[in-house]
């Protein structure tokens, strides 16, 4: 049994490639203004010669579907350009095939893995009390947000609603 277990662990084992994956991050606020890719690095060469530089029509699935076009910029870096900007906040699932993306010699560590778009972020910047000094009944907050993504302001003011919470309970 123990030279079974020990045959077992000592064995060789095939060389796999690992793969980095990079989020693509918050798209500019600009007018013309791409999104950002999503770009996949592996530890090796593993494109097949003839592809390097060429959009990859198929061996890539995407969940759930997104426009766009996937393409070989290096022999080690593969991206996805969406053709609309990325949903917010969105969790995407991708799985390459074994057969065709990569060159045949090639394995891989992983053939799946996961990325999830930049979630919407606001951030209280600053906020002040302000009272009237001609009247004192008058009072006022003043505030600033910031957000991850564009907002439209009026909408948003509509929608800001406060109340009075004291925070000395007495029982």
């Amino acid at each position: 049994g123990s030279y079974g277990w020990h045959w077992w662990k000592t064995r060789p084992k095939p060389a796999t490639v690992e793969v980095h994956v990079y989020d693509p991050g918050l798209t500019p606020i600009g007018e013309k203004t791409t999104p950002r890719p999503l770009r996949v690095e592996f530890s090796a060469s593993v494109a097949p010669l003839k592809a390097v530089g060429t959009v990859v029509k198929k061996g890539i699935a995407v969940d759930p579907k997104i426009e766009g076009t996937w393409k070989w910029v290096s022999d080690r870096e593969l991206e996805l350009r969406p053709r609309e900007d990325w949903p917010v906040g969105q969790k995407f699932d991708v799985r390459f095939e074994s057969k065709g993306l990569v060159a045949s010699h090639i394995k891989l560590a992983k053939y799946d893995f996961e990325f999830s778009t930049a979630p919407f972020v606001v951030q209280l910047r600053q906020a002040e009390f302000y009272q009237d000094p001609v009247d004192p009944n008058l009072k006022k907050i003043v505030s600033e947000f910031g957000f991850s993504h564009p907002v439209d302001g009026p909408s948003f003011e509509k929608s800001i609603k406060m109340r009075f919470e004291p925070t000395n309970k007495e029982e």
